[in-house]
């Protein structure tokens, strides 16, 4: 480690990285929602509640516990949930 340290020392000022609230916000911003599993609301952010899955529709319908905004994704939307 104090190798490391001595041989990279141009590099300290670039370490830095995004503090844990940015990383939050970041992550939030681009929601990888899974298929047949509930998301985040995309109205505030909170915890939502899967309700059903159409799945002759490919289309799971959901509804934010916190501020009742519902909405649909299709799986199209997705990412798969085996990868």
């Amino acid at each position: 480690m104090g190798l490391w340290d001595r041989l990279h020392k141009e590099d300290e000022a670039a370490v830095g990285g995004p503090t844990v609230a940015e990383g939050v916000a970041l992550a939030r911003s681009r929601p990888q929602e899974v298929w047949g599993r509930p998301s985040r609301c995309p109205e505030c952010g909170e915890a939502g509640y899967l309700d059903k899955v159409d799945v002759n529709a490919r289309i799971q319908h959901e509804h934010c516990t916190s501020c009742f905004h519902k909405w649909s994704v299709a799986e199209s939307e997705t990412i798969n949930a085996d990868a």
